[in-house]
């Protein structure tokens, strides 16, 4: 399976053509590099300008029989993940890599420093 990454703000404005190839089937909105090439701060669907880039990813999609995948680990709170579902993402990552990496750093802490204080 291939899963083309919009990153950058050109596949989406040319996405309804983009949405016909064959074989892209899921097409996954990379909401931190994406705002950087809009020129928008912070990396949540509440910038219209963002916004206004998952709407038209969703749109296509839906008229091309396609699925929508996105991030939302620069935003894990509950009601964010349900809003961003209920308008058409159907598969949502947690995080990255890097977020698990750094979550392992910091428990990885915890156990040193109880070990120092024992």
């Amino acid at each position: 399976m291939v899963i083309p990454l919009l990153e950058d703000k050109a596949p989406i404005e040319e996405f309804d053509e983009l949405a016909t190839v064959p074989g892209l089937d899921v097409f996954f909105v990379g909401p931190t590099d994406l705002a950087i090439s809009l020129g928008v701060l912070g990396a949540t669907f509440d910038d219209p300008i963002l916004d206004a880039a998952l709407d038209k990813v969703i749109g296509a999609s839906r008229r091309h029989g396609k699925y929508v995948m996105t991030m939302i680990g620069n935003c894990l709170d509950p009601d964010y993940g349900r809003a961003v579902a209920r308008r058409g993402v159907q598969l949502i990552v947690l995080g990255t890599d890097g977020h698990l990496f750094l979550d392992a750093c910091r428990r990885m802490n915890v156990v040193k420093d109880a070990k120092r204080e024992a």
